[in-house]
């Protein structure tokens, strides 16, 4: 909930915390099964990521696997 409120009252100049609570949303909704939701917050902290923190970008690509996996859509 907090994480959800920290997007709804962002401002474009906040955009670490865009980037962290899109990924706490993502988390959360793995750990509920949610998958479509969780990907979609993860790749939405990736794109905010890029280029801004290497180091989250990289953490988004493997939770975003996680949620492949999870979906058994993995070799």
């Amino acid at each position: 909930v907090a994480a959800q409120r920290v997007l709804s009252g962002a401002h474009g100049d906040d955009a670490l915390a865009q980037r962290q609570s899109h990924a706490l949303l993502g988390s959360c909704c793995l750990r509920l099964n949610r998958l479509d939701e969780s990907r979609t917050h993860y790749r939405e902290a990736l794109k905010r990521a890029r280029g801004a923190d290497p180091r989250m970008a990289a953490q988004m690509l493997d939770n975003l696997a996680l949620v492949e996996k999870r979906q058994g859509r993995h070799t």
